[in-house]
């Protein structure tokens, strides 16, 4: 079984476009999207309209539940009090432009789903969440403690946690004993945040059904990367009343 995997779109719809283009030909069995469609960028209608009208399986995220719930401010990562502002001017703008049918679905996205896969050989639990399974804010960075990250592994009751929220794309793999358990971070499919401006997404291959003994090889990872037309979000940027630091953003992957 195939799993596509894609996340942080933040109404870029020329990336969406192109991760969905690029995917399509992994030919995935299932799609999900772990949240934050919308704000930072011009196309929040058109990014819900794009997931809803392809019916992809779709957690909550930080901005997601903000701009659903008509929030003028919430909490999100700001570096300085410029970024500070600008991302305020930034949920304003979101908020005057987005429709009131597509807040009522932002407002009820789950804010995880559970995935359980039973063989003859082992018995899987996969969580799937945007900050982790107790905080749609948290950010499980790679370079955070391995007590941490295992914590919340633990926390999800989870052997597989794949989430999104940081921007930034891994898979870590843990040893306990017997188990082996892995934390999946899929990156950003509209606003990379790790020094590349090309868009993310990641195939997961479970093999739950696999002749192998080994616990160790139920599922793999593949991370892809999609080009896509960076001039055009450019430039609708430009045309807007968002700052120009979300195009510097695109362009630089920070």
């Amino acid at each position: 079984m195939r799993w596509a995997i894609f996340s942080d779109v933040h109404a870029n719809l020329p990336a969406l476009e192109a991760v969905w283009k690029s995917l399509q030909r992994q030919s995935p069995d299932m799609i999900f999207c772990l949240g934050d469609l919308v704000n930072q960028h011009v196309w929040s209608n058109e990014a819900v309209e794009f997931i809803r009208g392809h019916h992809i399986a779709t957690v909550k995220g930080n901005h997601d539940q903000g701009i659903g719930e008509g929030k003028t401010d919430f909490p999100f990562s700001y570096s300085s009090p410029d970024v500070y502002k600008w991302g305020k001017q930034a949920i304003t703008y979101t908020l005057s432009q987005i429709r009131a049918e597509h807040q009522a679905y932002l407002r009820q996205l789950p804010m995880h789903m559970d995935f359980s896969f039973t063989d003859h050989v082992r018995s899987i639990h996969c969580m799937l969440a945007h900050g982790s399974a107790t905080s749609i804010e948290q950010y499980l960075f790679e370079n955070l403690p391995q007590e941490e990250l295992i914590a919340a592994l633990d926390a999800a009751h989870a052997d597989v946690l794949i989430v999104g929220h940081t921007h930034r794309p891994y898979h870590k793999i843990f040893y306990q004993g017997n188990q082996v358990k892995h934390l999946i971070n899929v990156g950003s499919a509209g606003q990379p945040k790790d020094g590349n401006w090309r868009p993310v997404y990641v195939v997961v291959d479970w093999n739950i059904n696999s002749s192998s003994n080994n616990n160790n090889d139920y599922l793999s990872v593949q991370f892809y990367r999609v080009e896509y037309d960076l001039e055009k979000s450019i430039k609708a940027i430009q045309a807007s009343p968002l700052s120009l630091y979300f195009a510097s953003c695109l362009m630089q992957g920070e």
